[in-house]
Formats: C-alpha cells, structure tokens, sequence
C-alpha cells in the first residue's frame, strides 16, 4: 500500500491477536481499516492457553472452523498441583479450553482480517500524529497516515502511551516471564506448579511437543535461566510486571491487549483479554464513527471497563499468590 497522505476510518498499530480481531471487527462494521506492522503474521509470546469462553469470540470473528481445521489442541481443564480443575460442562458436553500456538493463531487472524478488508502497511509506526490534543493519525517512514480514530494493539511495549507520556500505575515488583518448548515432556493436560519464587507452566501443543513457562522476579533472572529444564531452544523471557495505562481511551484513540495493561500468563487469558478487549475497541470506534453515542462518552465508559477489569484481576491474582505462598510479588502500591 503506497503510502503519502492517506486518511482511513482507523488505522490499528500492530497486527497481533489484539490488532486483528480489532481489524476484523472494524471492518465487519463497515470501516475503512489500515493495520501498520512490520512483523504482521510472525507470532511469539507466551501464554499460549485460552479459556472455553474464547471460542464465543472466534465465533465472532469467523475463524472458529479454522482453529479446527488445523488440529489443535482443546483440554477440559488444568493440573494446579495435584488437583484437575475442569473447566466445566454442560448439556453438550465438557467445555474445552485451546491450546494454540502464536505460530498458527496469528496467520489465521491476519487472513481473516484481510479477507474482511482491512489493508496492511508492513511499516513500523514512528509516532502519533497529535492536533488540538487529539490523535489524528500516525507517522511512518513513507509518510503520514491520518484516521479519525487510531487503536494501539502493539502489545507489551505500549507504543502509544509511550508516545503521548500517559500515566503508567505499576502495581508489582519487575516480573519476568520465561517461555520455550519441550520435547516429549510426557504431559497429557496444562499443569500449574507453585514454587517459592514463582511458578512453573507446562502445556501440551502437540503429541510430542509442550509449551513451558516460568515466572519469577527480574533480579532472580540468572538463577532461572541456569536450572531451566532442557528445551528445544534458549528460552526466551518477556517483560509482565503488572501495570496499566492510563486513560485507556480519549480524544482519538483507544489501548487495545496488552497495551492497556499487562499482568503475568497465571491471567490465564492473556490472548483472550486482547480479543475481548479489541473487539470491544472496535465497537466503540464504529460507535463514535456511526454517531450511537458521544465520543466523550464512549471513550468513559470504555476505560472504566479496562480498569474495572484490571483490578479484578490484581485482586484475584494476588489472592491466590497468598493461598499457594508465592511471595516473589512482593507488591508495589502506585509504585
């Protein structure tokens, strides 16, 4: 896409889960719609388990026939120590949480979002375009893009409230997540085990491969990466000290995943938060677009939600830190 001085309905930075389920959503609601990514298509993280509720959502966005199609994984429920928790059933049967590697989810979303017709610019987003206060657009290396409404879905790093030095609230000590893959590791369904200094994660992905994370503290980095188990690869470790965005929508633009907060994969729904909270992203921009309600409006009772969201979480998380001992948190107030 040949880029000058365009102007699109909205312009999405990142094309991860977050960026295209909102891409999709967009453009099922009738936008004009431009994700700018350079490594759109490429997915790695971790926390690659999701909740039987994500299937309502990818039914929304037309791929659940997709994730079927490519055979993966589905499990009743998780080992948390010595305990199975199910999920849950119903007249239907169990209900079945995904085990889907970022390998297989990311393609399937960015086709999806493309067959919809949202455009790709393979670019990297330099910074947001800012007049009378207001986002309006973004700055690319072949030019400007302007949008009347502009959704960060770049991830962990946080582009836009980097951009526009919004306020950060952390709420815990540097975190680190460690994730690789082992072989034949002999694991039927996830198990979650709980150690002094954080926790340990291990989920089947294929018959003969398993995704594993560990969580700890950033100053017990070494200590980690020296008693890792044997893994395909070196493991690789993402930033998930736990911290929140703020306002996560105004004047132009909405946060969208992880760019409005982050939390550690014991979440356990940290794809899904950047589906449900995109698509609601979506919804809100077509809203203001389409002249439902108020921008101002919109834009309250949005960021009300992420942070009431927010909040449940840290609650439940640490609640059940405490219950299992794990005191690597060693929570920081407004830190």
């Amino acid at each position: 896409m040949a880029i000058a001085h365009v102007v699109t309905d909205v312009v999405i930075v990142g094309a991860g889960p977050a960026g295209c389920a909102a891409a999709i959503r967009c453009a099922q609601r009738g936008l004009s719609t431009v994700m700018v990514d350079p490594n759109a298509g490429a997915g790695d993280r971790p926390g690659e388990t999701l909740h039987p509720g994500a299937e309502v959502i990818f039914e929304t966005l037309g791929i659940a026939d997709r994730l079927e199609a490519a055979g993966i994984i589905r499990h009743s429920g998780q080992w948390i120590e010595s305990e199975f928790q199910p999920f849950g059933a119903d007249a239907s049967g169990p209900w079945l949480g995904y085990q889907i590697p970022a390998s297989v989810l990311d393609p399937i979303l960015l086709d999806r979002a493309l067959e919809c017709g949202a455009q790709l610019v393979r670019q990297l987003a330099e910074k947001p375009i800012v007049i009378d206060d207001r986002v309006v657009g973004i700055v690319m290396p072949s030019g400007n893009l302007h949008a009347s409404i502009v959704i960060d879905a770049s991830g962990r790093r946080q582009w836009l409230a980097t951009s526009l030095a919004l306020d950060r609230d952390v709420r815990s000590t540097p975190l680190l997540a460690f994730y690789g893959y082992l072989s034949h590791a002999n694991v039927a369904e996830p198990r979650f085990r709980a150690l002094d200094d954080g926790w340990e994660w291990i989920a089947p992905i294929s018959n003969n491969r398993s995704a594993w994370v560990r969580l700890a503290c950033a100053s017990d980095a070494a200590t980690v990466l020296a008693n890792a188990p044997a893994l395909d690869a070196a493991p690789r470790a993402a930033d998930v000290t736990w911290r929140i965005c703020r306002p996560t929508a105004a004047r132009g633009y909405f946060l969208a995943g992880d760019a409005t907060f982050v939390l550690d994969p014991a979440s356990s729904h940290g794809v899904l938060k950047a589906l449900l909270t995109a698509t609601n992203a979506a919804v809100c921009a077509a809203d203001i677009l389409q002249g439902v309600a108020p921008a101002d409006e919109i834009y309250r009772a949005y960021d009300k939600w992420i942070v009431e969201m927010f909040e449940h979480d840290v609650s439940g998380l640490t609640a059940a830190y405490e219950r299992m001992g794990i005191s690597l948190l060693r929570l920081a107030q407004n830190s």
